[in-house]
């Protein structure tokens, strides 16, 4: 009777670890960034206009090395690029390096920005989403499609607007080779 349990409990998490998914890999390959299309001496961000307008949630760095990192918000509220410069704390960054949603590539063909980033499914492992703009001069870009393979790409609205800043945090990272 033990035996037959001690079987089924085995079977049972088998079964369970044969429907858990890996993360998703990106299916673009890192490219260095060569261009002057945008600038990279800084960070980007954006105002929240669809739940906060006014208000900047996050902040992306774009590197040579073709990496892309983002640096959450801490739900303070923030409206101008001096006041994001507060979450750049080194605690906070290195807090931000480690999570897996926080880091992607970026592409740029011409005028064309791709950004290709983890983003969670929910139930505990991680897919691929890909966003796609318009770069409009060196100092801004919009995305404005944005999706994955399962939901297709949907129309959307982001315009990034550039900050000079220094020192950026460096683009090392476990995720991306």
């Amino acid at each position: 009777m033990i035996k037959t349990y001690a079987k089924l409990i085995i079977l049972f998490f088998l079964i369970l670890s044969s429907c858990l998914s890996k993360d998703d890999s990106l299916r673009n390959e890192r490219e260095d960034y060569t261009g002057d299309n945008l600038r990279i001496n800084g960070f980007y961000y954006y105002y929240d206009y669809a739940y906060d307008p006014g208000r900047i949630m996050n902040i992306i760095f774009l590197y040579r090395n073709g990496i892309y990192f983002l640096i959450n918000g801490d739900g303070k509220e923030r409206t101008s690029p001096d006041e994001v410069k507060t979450l750049l704390t080194e605690e906070h960054i290195q807090t931000c390096k480690t999570w897996k949603l926080n880091w992607g590539i970026f592409l740029i063909k011409g005028n064309n920005i791709l950004i290709e980033k983890w983003s969670s499914t929910g139930i505990g492992w991680k897919t691929t989403i890909t966003e796609s703009g318009t770069i409009l001069n060196d100092t801004s870009f919009i995305i404005t499609k944005r999706g994955n393979s399962e939901i297709g790409m949907k129309d959307t609205y982001y315009e990034y607007f550039f900050y000079q800043y220094n020192p950026k945090p460096d683009s090392t990272n476990v995720f991306i080779k």
